[in-house]
């Protein structure tokens, strides 16, 4: 559950870190607008993997099957 604070807490940045728990990030404000997510590493990093596995399989279903998409390519093998 993503917490929504002011930029100020910043002040306070290391109990803000401390606080920082995988699967809740925290969104910054700025005159009540969201500004920007802080995340803890772990989950920076698991979600950046995440991405380039999805580009990989976005890449490779649309070379697959010589420009067939993968639904074509099952519905035809059945």
């Amino acid at each position: 559950m993503e917490l929504t604070q002011p930029a100020t807490i910043l002040r306070n940045y290391s109990k803000v870190l401390d606080d920082l728990d995988v699967g809740n990030p925290i969104i910054l404000t700025k005159n009540g607008v969201g500004k920007a997510a802080l995340v803890n590493i772990e989950q920076w990093n698991r979600l950046q993997a995440e991405i380039r596995l999805l580009k990989e399989l976005n890449k490779a279903e649309k070379n697959f099957g010589e420009g067939v998409s993968l639904e074509e390519f099952r519905k035809s093998r059945n």
